[in-house]
């Protein structure tokens, strides 16, 4: 073969290559990549619509559910932005009975949260006004408590409603929302694995590891109707890791058998909690949150095994003002 056939051939060849090539790479589709940023601005303000089922279960189920509507409020501060809520609404219960006035009361307490100051980059800062969710409370307590039950329930509330309990459910709430998302760059569809430590219900001190996948599982509308992308649903679970749970469990047990009177021992438990968020992309402000919890475990005592079990969901609809 002559040079310049053999330099036309492999010229020809290459061309094939590079063509072949390129169109590989354009059936490749590109990573639906979503940044996820803060940009909250103040004189936002929306109506909550929010509600809570709570699911209790040890040979007989307990239930209590409860809804809120409320509106949130942006401003400016300082250190960033200061979020605070106000005009709470709660349906009365179905019925009357002593039991349901008490679920009432503690799903309107669970609603109530002070002022959050989050920076321009969306993390939480710290909370302020206390003591205005201390006098809502009370003012809650003297309406639907009789004056010895609500004396005995203010000093309940005393030890229990502390400013770093409040601090800490405010913060967990914020970040479940905005915090943990801000400036995070995901692409569509990837599983992204973490790890965590929590702790546990139902072992009192127990602390685990928390196996999380986060993802953004679509784009979506903002809106009730499935038409549009303008949003994106991020779901996130988190179980806790098997082995630490078998080793907690053993040393649980341990615990329970030595301890005069009781002869409780736990064979299995497990544990799921799961966000699924609607939010904008570019400034995190949520359209609908959805969270659950749910614990279950067996249990043997004197020689009767019961599965033992606990859930909860809440939900959140944000209707933004024009």
């Amino acid at each position: 073969m002559s040079g310049s056939r053999f330099t036309r051939t492999m010229g020809a060849l290459l061309w094939c290559v590079l063509l072949t090539a390129g169109a590989s790479a354009q059936e490749v589709p590109q990573a639906d990549t979503v940044h996820l940023r803060f940009a909250w601005t103040a004189g936002t303000d929306a109506q909550i619509e929010t509600t809570r089922l709570h699911v209790q279960s040890s040979g007989t189920t307990d239930s209590t559910s409860g809804s809120a509507q409320y509106r949130m409020h942006v401003a400016s501060h300082p250190e960033g932005l200061i979020v605070s809520f106000d005009e709470f609404v709660f349906p009365p219960p179905d019925d009357t009975t002593d039991v349901a006035q008490l679920n009432s009361l503690a799903s309107q307490a669970a609603a109530m949260v002070p002022k959050v100051v989050v920076d321009t980059a969306g993390q939480f800062v710290r909370i302020e006004d206390v003591a205005s969710v201390r006098a809502r409370l009370d003012t809650l307590m003297t309406e639907m408590l009789e004056p010895e039950e609500a004396a005995a329930a203010r000093e309940t509330l005393a030890t229990i409603v502390t400013e770093d309990a409040l601090a800490g459910i405010a913060a967990q709430e914020w970040n479940v929302i905005v915090g943990q998302w801000a400036g995070q760059d995901l692409v569509v569809g990837t599983e992204y694995a973490f790890e965590e430590q929590a702790s546990l219900p139902m072992m009192p001190g127990a602390v685990v590891t928390m196996i999380s996948t986060l993802s953004i599982a679509r784009r979506t509308s903002c809106g009730e109707s499935d038409r549009g992308d303008d949003c994106v649903e991020i779901r996130l679970v988190s179980r806790p890791d098997p082995e630490e749970v078998a080793q907690l469990l053993t040393e649980f047990t341990e615990q329970l058998l030595a301890t005069p009177g009781l002869g409780i021992a736990f064979e299995s438990f497990e544990m799921t909690n799961e966000v699924v968020l609607v939010t904008e992309p570019s400034t995190l402000r949520p359209h609908h949150v959805r969270t659950s919890k749910s614990t279950k475990g067996v249990v043997s005592a004197e020689g009767e095994r019961g599965e033992v079990s606990r859930s909860e969901v809440r939900t959140f609809r944000y209707t933004y003002a024009q």
